[in-house]
């Protein structure tokens, strides 16, 4: 005779140990998303704390919406850029800077530039060849300027004159500290021309280093915490 009670019994408590296991893997499953979480949000918190800190604007940056993760990520390319020597202005036409060793390299990019400047491509300026360099802030919702003057010709008058010479920058507000730096970088660079003594950019000693962050700190870039920090950072104290 069949023990149906017995066989009842049985299958209840099978459903329940399978109800259990499955329960338990649920928590399972549970913990670890929030672990994954955790390290993840860890993870973001450091490469934020790592993207200020070699950021020169990090205090106009807006992180408070849906794109932080995406302006933190374009600023830490912006960083290394800049880190190389390497200074794209995307606005309000593309213009790329690169110095390197003795020069100045200036790309015009885009529509716009081909119709103000007239001209694309790379412009080599050799830094024995520059007599000074122009530096004009944004003001208002006028765009600023960066302008190197060569021997033989005079400064721009202005903006509207500047949009249409070959050797000069226009930047939006946004980039300012990035024409702060190319200015300091080219005049330390024409400095030791003069002085006869030749120096690669990229091994520029922690004193000269200051000094640029000074001249970002005199010009407002910098907040003193934000230079204090960097001192500290180059001289390894």
């Amino acid at each position: 005779m069949v023990d149906w009670k017995g066989l009842a019994k049985k299958s209840i408590e099978k459903s329940t140990e399978v109800a259990k296991q499955g329960v338990s893997k649920s928590k399972e499953k549970a913990d670890e998303k929030k672990r994954e979480k955790a390290l993840q949000e860890e993870q973001d918190l450091a490469f934020e704390k790592m993207v200020l800190g070699a950021s020169l604007r990090a205090e106009k940056l807006n992180l408070k919406g849906k794109n932080k993760k995406q302006i933190l990520e374009a600023e830490h390319i912006r960083n290394q850029q800049i880190r190389n020597n390497q200074f794209v202005f995307e606005k309000p036409a593309k213009t790329t800077v690169i110095i390197d060793d003795n020069f100045v390299r200036i790309t015009h990019k885009g529509i716009t530039n081909a119709l103000t400047v007239g001209s694309s491509g790379e412009k080599v300026i050799k830094i024995s060849d520059i007599n000074s360099v122009q530096l004009s802030p944004p003001g208002g919702i006028a765009s600023g300027y960066l302008q190197f003057t060569l021997a033989g010709n005079r400064n721009t008058q202005g903006l509207s004159e500047a949009v249409k010479d070959e050797n000069s920058v226009i930047f939006i507000k946004d980039d300012l500290d990035m024409a702060v730096v190319i200015k300091t970088i080219v005049e330390e660079l024409m400095a030791k021309d003069a002085s006869g003594v030749t120096v690669n950019q990229q091994d520029l000693s922690p004193a000269e280093e200051l000094r640029k962050y000074k001249a970002l700190l005199d010009d407002g870039i910098l907040t003193q915490d934000e230079f204090d920090a960097k001192k500290k950072q180059l001289l390894d104290i």
